[in-house]
């Protein structure tokens, strides 16, 4: 094995680690490859790299078949395979990979859709801003008593007819 792949593969081992790490499977490049095939289609156009990575991945498992099960000392991969597994390495270890960017884009999308729907039980109100809850609150107040003295007025006037 030429000392370019002998690095290569070094390094795609880490990476192959990494994932396995995190899908908990023997084979980690290709469960994220999967995981990467099973994201729905609008959440992929929403990360830029998305396309890039995933061919890039793609090829560097291939390389690393070859590596593997090429006899002989050919040269198979170039520098540009060592730093692309590097790269995407260290995307994934700092939760900037594509699979990361749409997990964290759903979550905030969750988090604004939850805040925004109008039975929901927490308020959009932040609890810092204590101005703002002091008005709400005095808002809530004010209703209550509009309705109580609406109630008050009604039982007034059926007291007043009935009697």
């Amino acid at each position: 094995m030429q000392e370019l792949d002998h690095q290569f593969f070094e390094e795609y081992k880490r990476l192959d680690r990494l994932c396995s790490d995190m899908y908990q499977s023997r084979s980690g490049v290709s469960r994220y490859i999967e995981h990467m095939e099973s994201t729905p289609p609008n959440r992929q156009i929403a990360v830029s790299s998305w396309k890039d990575t995933y061919k890039t991945l793609k090829h560097l498992r291939w390389v690393r078949n070859q590596i593997a099960h090429t006899p002989g000392e050919n040269l198979i991969c170039c520098e540009q395979d060592i730093t692309d597994v590097i790269r995407i390495y260290q995307s994934i270890l700092s939760g900037q990979d594509p699979l990361a960017t749409v997990q964290r884009l759903s979550q905030n999308q969750q988090h604004s859709t939850h805040r925004k729907t109008p039975d929901s039980k927490t308020s959009s109100v932040p609890v810092s801003s204590g101005i703002a809850s002091t008005q709400h609150l005095i808002g809530c107040f004010a209703w209550i008593l509009l309705l109580s003295a609406g109630f008050a007025a009604a039982l007034y006037f059926l007291l007043i007819h009935l009697f």
